[in-house]
């Protein structure tokens, strides 16, 4: 679950590497996997698409709390992280680094490079 002030990795190649979660915008005080939350850019690569400071709209894609399915399964990650998206809620980056779960909207789960 992500609440507010939660440090979050990036797994897209839009240059940032971690963000701070201070917005949530689903009903609730955390935010779980699929959920949009504002983030703000703390650190990020040199000549990225995205600078240290910046603040952008971001999908939360692994979470450590583990994440029941109807049938009965579980899906949990070893860390906390999201993709960065712009306003129409297309990823800003073009690749996401890793496993995306299937709660995860389907434009997004097109870039990764595994499905679980």
């Amino acid at each position: 679950m992500i609440q507010k002030e939660s440090i979050l990795e990036v797994i897209d190649n839009s240059g940032a590497k971690k963000a701070n979660c201070f917005m949530i915008y689903s009903a609730g005080k955390c935010a779980q996997i699929g959920d949009i939350i504002k983030v703000s850019i703390r650190s990020a690569i040199p000549n990225g698409k995205v600078k240290a400071g910046e603040k952008f709209k971001a999908m939360v894609v692994h979470t450590r709390a583990p994440l029941r399915r109807k049938s009965g399964d579980s899906v949990q990650f070893s860390d906390n992280a999201v993709v960065l998206i712009d306003d129409k809620k297309e990823p800003i980056g073009t690749r996401i680094i890793g496993i995306v779960p299937r709660e995860v909207p389907q434009k997004i789960r097109s870039l990764a490079s595994g499905v679980c």
